[in-house]
């Protein structure tokens, strides 16, 4: 998969023992012409463009990797990163000559907005100056250095004095076992004439048959829940390939035709469907017609990700073409298995628009799928789209996981989450999210409209569903200056189509931190019909329903307890990027400033009313009068009355936030996304105490987190 729309393939005319016959010896006294990639060319020092010869490759793993760092080990001379991957996996680098041939690293970087943690290497041998690094091209290397020399690729990418003559005369027999290997496990190897993995320069897009290739092992790979690092040492020493996954095996785009699971419904086996990146367009604009058409314009691999009934075959990975000119244009979209879904031109329909302050492309001669179709495209590379009047077929790119096998993120939130409604009509009810391991989700509470009791259901079937991602900015105060940080969120979106107007009921989406581990707290929403409004919560937490039952201290809550020494008052740490530190306000009897009342724990004092001026702050705790774990309300007089909800706010003058008052759950925008705390009341009699702790986020971005949370409140 890639972002390029152009395919060019540079065939070697002769097999690399004929070239080797050819050029009896390994150097070449020849300067190579520049790169014209985007990636940067470092000319080493002392030498000059005469003497270098500069060596060019793609890096890619069925996907370019992007930003990624390129090492070389030469004979007698190394560099470490030498260089980065640009946007198509591209790179270059200016060598000398007379220190050729190489072995070449690529580490980190991107594939698909993933961090890329695999180490693949390449190899420059004679007058090869393209240089691929692939998975391909990592096997095959690590076959040729363990026969010829004994070596793992690790200790021959730092071995001092490579022995390139023995290598080079085992690259043609590991390049042959290879795709013997491959074609034997069901994979689809390149159809063209002296294709070698190593020096064969391609363009890592859908469609590019090296590509698919890729593509295709590394989901065999993952799905024999295997990693490259293994597979590269088990099959240096002989091991096996794992067999292509079915529907999955390096040709007609990633799935042969099937339905993306090879009978979907059927009881075929489930393959995931791959990632897709953002595209790259060339510099996007918005100035005019003709500006923007011609920045736009290109093939671009999507996901169909809904389809209609009986069509489901075609959910996959497909593409997108915006072919012609500014006055005469068309639109192209693919299914994974070639099917033409939509194919229309702006002077043979009924209506068409080209928009460019919106980034939009639309043209409708009806409802149909076949003759309706609408794309929007940002700067940022982000393309989604609908076919058909009532949007029959959604399709997308910036997509991890679509198609009806099961993402893993359920695994990580499957539970119960509680969390407090958006809805300020209804006096901010609870919300219950609940999810299952099988993709299974409940939205449950009140409507934010109406206030009726309401429940939204859906699972994860596949057909307009999907995972992707989205970088955020969140702020907070540091230092008595607003800092932004870019955040990632991942949104998990299940039935889509039924997520967004007035008539749509039954789509959930789930907004969390992390798709790899359980996140600290989701948001969730669920549109409702008609006027009722929705279901939503950007701050559920994890929920205990047999969490109420407990009564006996921890031993880390003994210790917090022991701060306040049998008086009355709040003890805790406080947490945040400008410090961290213990706090305890006890109601001792030369102390002023603390007040209980009830239910009810409240500091507010000036800065010299009972610390010095670096400690000084508000802080306010309400508790249920009843043993139990209660989450928090973001309203005081709910938390005092209801008894089923606690309070917690703080504001101190040592983290520089003066008058931002830090409410769990206050903030509503994707800035300021609210807060999350328990309180857990222990015992209630003449002592009422209990512990508490959380995350509180202020109007304002200030930030808290606050742990080892104890009060006392002892009765008179």
């Amino acid at each position: 998969m890639s972002i390029k729309t152009g395919k060019t393939w540079i065939l070697a005319p002769l097999s690399l023992s004929m070239m080797l016959a050819l050029t009896g010896c390994w150097f070449d006294d020849g300067s190579s012409t520049s790169s014209s990639n985007s990636a940067k060319t470092d000319t080493p020092k002392d030498e000059t463009p005469a003497n270098t010869t500069t060596l060019t490759g793609t890096a890619a793993i069925g996907a370019p990797l992007v930003g990624a760092n390129i090492s070389l080990n030469c004979a007698g001379y190394n560099k470490s990163n030498a260089t980065t991957t640009g946007n198509t996996g591209n790179w270059n680098f200016a060598v000398p000559t007379a220190n050729l041939p190489c072995v070449v690293n690529v580490a980190g970087g991107t594939a698909n907005n993933i961090a890329n943690t695999q180490n693949l290497y390449g190899l420059s041998l004679g007058n090869q100056t393209n240089v691929n690094i692939t998975p391909l091209t990592t096997l095959a290397l690590a076959g040729a250095s363990n026969n010829a020399l004994g070596l793992k690729l690790e200790d021959l990418f730092k071995a001092a004095n490579i022995d390139f003559s023995k290598l080079a005369a085992q690259i043609d027999a590991a390049v042959n076992k290879l795709k013997n290997d491959l074609t034997a496990q069901g994979f689809n190897y390149p159809d063209i004439v002296d294709f070698n993995p190593f020096f064969t320069a391609f363009d890592p897009q859908a469609g590019n048959s090296y590509d698919d290739l890729l593509e295709a092992v590394m989901a065999a790979i993952q799905a024999a829940n295997s990693n490259l690092a293994a597979l590269t040492t088990t099959y240096a020493t002989g091991g096996t390939l794992p067999a292509a996954s079915t529907g999955n095996n390096g040709g007609n785009n990633n799935n042969n035709g099937g339905n993306n699971n090879n009978g979907n419904n059927n009881g075929g086996t489930t393959t995931p469907a791959n990632a897709i990146g953002l595209a790259t367009f060339n510099n996007y604009s918005a100035a005019n017609n003709e500006a923007f058409f011609n920045s736009v314009k290109g093939t671009y691999p999507v996901a169909i990700f809904r389809a209609p009934a009986g069509k489901e075959s075609h959910i996959g990975e497909g593409s997108l073409t915006i072919s012609g000119t500014a006055e005469n244009w068309s639109l192209q979209l693919k299914a994974h298995d070639g099917t033409v879904i939509n194919a229309l031109n702006n002077k043979s329909v009924i209506y068409g628009a080209l928009t460019p302050a919106i980034g939009k492309l639309f043209l409708n001669n009806g409802n149909t799928p076949d003759k309706h179709i609408s794309v929007e495209l940002t700067k940022s590379g982000q393309i989604t789209g609908w076919a058909g009047g009532f949007a029959e077929y959604g399709f997308r790119n910036n997509v991890l996981a679509y198609g009806a096998a099961l993402p893993e993120v359920f695994k990580h939130i499957a539970g119960i989450w509680r969390g407090e409604a958006m809805a300020n009509t209804c006096n901010k009810p609870k919300i219950t999210v609940t999810v299952k391991a099988d993709g299974s989700v409940s939205n449950s509470g009140k409507s934010a409209l109406g206030c009726s009791d309401a429940t939204v259901e859906n699972k994860w079937n596949g057909n307009d569903d999907y995972v992707t991602s989205t970088v955020i900015d969140e702020g907070s105060w540091q230092g008595g200056k607003w800092v932004t940080t870019q955040k990632t969120k991942y949104i998990v979106q299940i039935d889509s189509e039924k997520a967004g107007d007035s008539k749509a009921q039954g789509g959930i989406r789930l907004t969390l931190d992390s798709l790899t581990s359980k996140p600290a707290m989701i948001a969730a929403y669920a549109n409702l019909s008609g006027g009722s409004g929705a279901i939503e919560t950007i701050n559920a937490v994890p929920f205990d329903p047999n969490a109420a039952a407990r009564t006996e201290p921890t031993a880390e809550e003994l210790a917090d307890k022991a701060r306040l020494n049998g008086k009355s008052g709040i003890t805790a740490i406080a947490a945040s990027n400008v410090t961290t530190k213990t706090y305890t306000y006890s109601k001792a009897a030369n102390t002023t400033g603390i007040t209980i009342d009830g239910n009810l724990i409240k500091l507010q004092f000036n800065s010299d009313s009972l610390l010095t001026s670096s400690e000084a702050g508000n802080w306010t705790l309400a508790f249920p009068e009843k043993v139990g774990t209660y989450e928090c309300t973001s309203t005081l007089e709910l938390a005092k009355s209801s008894g089923d909800s606690a309070y917690l706010s703080l504001n101190n003058i040592t983290f520089q936030y003066a008058s931002d008052s830090i409410n769990a759950h206050s903030g509503k925008s994707e800035r300021n996304t609210g807060g999350a705390c328990t309180v857990t009341v222990l015992s209630v009699g003449n002592t009422i105490e209990g512990s508490f702790s959380g995350k509180l986020v202020g109007a304002l971005g200030a930030q808290y987190t606050v742990s080892q949370g104890y009060f006392s409140v002892v009765r008179q």
